[in-house]
């Protein structure tokens, strides 16, 4: 059974759903004037136009990343599944000849806001066996 919804849990998800949006608004903005408040104009505006390249490029990174809910915080587990064909290989189990299997992927990440901020644990195993040939 899945988690119930009540009212509580629900502005609690859409919250961080709404900060996730608007935090990449956040680090540009603050990227772009930052810089020219503290330092002098001239040099302000070349930090500023530097400043906002570095955060969009972190940005445009951060977006191909495989992303949990937002309203997640702490250690994650992801475990992914992927099926392949290929040559004939021999069973991890059972060492007779197959033609396909899996590839599975286990891994341990540090998440902030549904980010994967840093990996602790990665392993990826071969499964030869799913269909048999003879």
């Amino acid at each position: 059974m899945s988690r119930p919804d009540d009212a509580l849990f629900r502005i609690r998800v859409e919250t961080f759903a709404v900060i996730r949006k608007l935090l990449p608004v956040a680090l540009l903005a603050g990227a772009l004037v930052g810089p020219l408040l503290i330092a002098e104009p001239t040099t302000g505006k070349w930090l500023s136009a530097l400043l906002f390249l570095v955060v969009l490029v972190g940005l445009h990174l951060a977006s191909r990343l495989p992303l949990y809910p937002a309203h997640t915080f702490g250690i994650e587990y992801r475990f992914e599944e992927v099926p392949l064909e290929g040559e004939r290989r021999r069973c991890v189990r059972c060492a007779t000849l197959v033609a396909s299997g899996v590839r599975r992927q286990y891994a341990r990440q540090l998440v902030v806001l549904g980010v994967p901020i840093h990996t602790l644990e990665w392993e990826q195993r071969l499964l030869w066996r799913l269909h048999r040939t003879r």
